[in-house]
């Protein structure tokens, strides 16, 4: 499962919907600014999973720009 989430100013984030692929496309991003983006890797785990009662933020990847056209 891939956690996405992006920023304008990397202080204030938006989370996106998990996925199951690595590669998506994000429509909706506003034209003209500097987007900032991460992902996170939630592994499965086999057998029957375990889940902590408090919610935990995942490792997020290093974060990557993009001149939103």
């Amino acid at each position: 499962m891939y956690q996405w989430r992006w920023s304008l100013d990397e202080v204030t984030r938006f989370r996106m919907d998990d996925t199951t692929v690595a590669s998506i496309i994000i429509f909706g991003l506003p034209s003209g600014k500097t987007a900032f983006f991460q992902s996170a890797v939630k592994l499965k785990i086999k057998g029957i999973p375990k889940i902590n009662a408090i919610m935990q933020e995942p490792e997020w990847e290093d974060s990557i720009s993009e001149l939103i056209p």
